[in-house]
């Protein structure tokens, strides 16, 4: 999120038609990954790992799920953002540009301390209601299927490096960058590759 904030605070005041390419880089990042991802994950939390905690721990719900929502509130602000910047080809989006320069370092603040409390309170309720087997994810990427950690290390991972990030750092770059995704995850049964 430290990117996001530098990528936010590298984009002009008033981006010329040249620079245009930078925030809708960054727009499109930010719907296509971040909002997603982030998303997905408080959604995961709400319906799945939060019941799941319950069922032996008591969650502090009043801060966690107030959080949430003005988490997710903010987010909704910068991905409309967002869009209106795409849709107006990054061009003339002065206001778009001031609007996040505005929310995005306040957003980042928030989240840090969201995310500073989650890992402060949920791993002491873990370790003082569930034992080590429990804690499903203590050897996460050992139990990952050969297939799947496959894909994450050979297809996601490089995408991420090599498109992903570029995206989202687009406005601290100087030229247009020019992506380029992993062709093919390199698994016999690849459904686009058989296409």
């Amino acid at each position: 999120m430290n990117m996001m904030v530098q990528s936010v605070n590298a984009m002009p005041d008033s981006p010329e038609d040249k620079e245009a390419w930078k925030i809708t880089l960054f727009s499109r990042w930010y719907i296509e990954y971040f909002y997603v991802s982030v998303h997905e994950h408080h959604d995961a939390e709400e319906h799945i790992y939060f019941p799941w905690m319950k069922t032996k721990a008591s969650i502090p719900e009043k801060e966690f799920g107030n959080s949430h929502e003005e988490l997710m509130s903010a987010m909704g602000e910068i991905k409309k953002c967002c869009v209106s910047i795409i849709a107006m080809g990054g061009k003339g989006c002065r206001s778009h540009v001031a609007t996040l320069k505005e929310i995005v370092p306040k957003f980042h603040v928030d989240m840090k301390a969201h995310l500073k409390e989650e890992e402060e309170i949920v791993p002491a309720l873990l370790r003082a209601h569930f034992t080590m087997t429990e804690e499903f994810y203590s050897d996460f990427l050992g139990s990952i299927p050969p297939p799947i950690k496959h894909l994450v290390t050979k297809y996601y991972m490089p995408d991420f490096e090599n498109v992903v990030s570029t995206m989202r750092d687009a406005p601290t770059l100087e030229s247009e960058p020019k992506l380029k995704r992993v062709p093919c995850c390199g698994i016999p049964f690849c459904f686009p590759c058989l296409m």
